[in-house]
């Protein structure tokens, strides 16, 4: 996927791409477990699988490669971030978070309390317990989940018709 750098990051900072997670995608560069669990939505929402795999700890890093996590996401659009809580020890971290994101036309959910560590200077994702997945209901009228303040229907509703 070919996402502009001068739109808005898809980690809902509300700052330019090029000015927040693109970075940390291109270095590998996050400085906390939150900029490393923001970055790598970003890299799903952008379709950047690679940086995905090289995130994940040695031990923990899944066996496929990066063209199988791109087949496996082919129908996912990935829609807003919702962090609700991170904590930053010297060398271990965890994140709690809620990913919205469309599949086959359906809004979805993903709630998860994510573990990280720093290995050889670098955040990694561990693992995480995932609190929730499934599907989520939203009224056309209400607030749009992704904090943009506008309606329902007017924000990521075509957004998941479309996809």
């Amino acid at each position: 996927m070919n996402y502009p750098s001068s739109d808005p990051c898809p980690c809902g900072s509300g700052k330019p791409f090029k000015l927040c997670c693109l970075g940390v995608i291109e270095n590998d560069s996050a400085t906390t477990p939150e900029m490393l669990m923001r970055s790598r939505y970003s890299a799903y929402a952008t379709a950047n699988y690679q940086y995905i795999l090289d995130t994940y700890t040695a031990s923990t890093r899944p066996t496929v490669d990066a063209d199988r996590l791109a087949e496996d996401n082919q129908y996912t659009r990935w829609l807003a971030l919702r962090v609700l809580n991170a904590t930053c020890e010297p060398n271990t971290g965890t994140v709690d978070f809620i990913a919205y994101f469309a599949e086959n036309k359906q809004l979805q959910q993903l709630s998860e309390h994510s573990r990280f560590v720093k290995d050889n200077g670098r955040w990694r994702y561990i693992d995480g317990d995932i609190n929730a997945h499934g599907v989520f209901k939203i009224g056309r009228n209400e607030t749009c989940f992704c904090g943009s303040g506008n309606k329902f229907k007017r924000c990521c509703s075509p957004l998941i018709t479309a996809g």
